[in-house]
């Protein structure tokens, strides 16, 4: 889909509330990523001095450290939380535990993923979980019986949201698949979801990359 006239978004771009956060989360993630990330971002966490000039400034970013203080409360924290490995009762049926070892479909188990959703919650103040179904194949309903997985949804990913009443009306958010390019290559293809209530779609780029359509 193309940019729209009145004021309207195009499906790829980040709502004014979605830029927001944003801008909070550039803190984090320099904080998380430590001295390299911080160095990257040179002028955003380390301004120059008046009258430095470059080659001045070039080296003290080069000799600027950043304390991992944040990174290691974040890591200790979760390593307590998830100190022992959860457990399920026997009385949860088989189906259920089932679905516990391979929680989102990528072979990681419920203690894994909810650590993984539980540090990004810590660390960035969001962190979302999409209970979602494989695409259904096969010719019989028997055949097309899927079973539930859980996808995490990282805050950064999020374009945009409408609410009603308080209540969400619809949500946005990218991901990135692989796919075959050539016989050995690989390439990525961004994908935007739109989910709202009892509907969803994909869009993905034309070949050309000029516009979004339905995938």
């Amino acid at each position: 889909m193309t940019t729209q006239q009145n004021n309207s978004l195009s499906v790829d771009a980040p709502s004014a509330e979605a830029q927001a956060m944003y801008a909070d989360f550039a803190l984090v993630d320099a904080l998380m990523g430590g001295t390299s990330a911080m160095r990257a971002m040179r002028e955003w966490f380390l301004p120059k001095f008046p009258l430095e000039d470059n080659t001045a400034y070039d080296y003290r970013l080069k000799t600027s450290t950043l304390l991992p203080v944040y990174r290691e409360t974040v890591n200790r924290m979760v390593g307590r939380v998830f100190a022992r490995a959860m457990t399920i009762d026997d009385n949860v049926p088989e189906k259920i535990k089932a679905i516990c070892q391979n929680v989102d479909g990528q072979n990681r188990n419920l203690s894994v993923f909810a650590s993984d959703v539980f540090e990004t919650a810590l660390s960035y103040g969001l962190s979302h979980i999409l209970v979602d179904m494989p695409v259904a194949t096969g010719a019989t309903l028997a055949d097309q019986k899927s079973t539930p997985y859980m996808a995490h949804i990282h805050p950064k990913r999020i374009l945009g949201w409408r609410e009603v009443g308080g209540v969400l009306t619809q949500l946005r958010f990218k991901s990135v698949r692989s796919e075959a390019d050539g016989e050995f290559g690989d390439k990525k293809v961004d994908v935007i979801t739109v989910l709202e209530p009892a509907f969803w779609r994909k869009y993905e780029r034309t070949n050309d990359g000029t516009e979004w359509v339905v995938a």
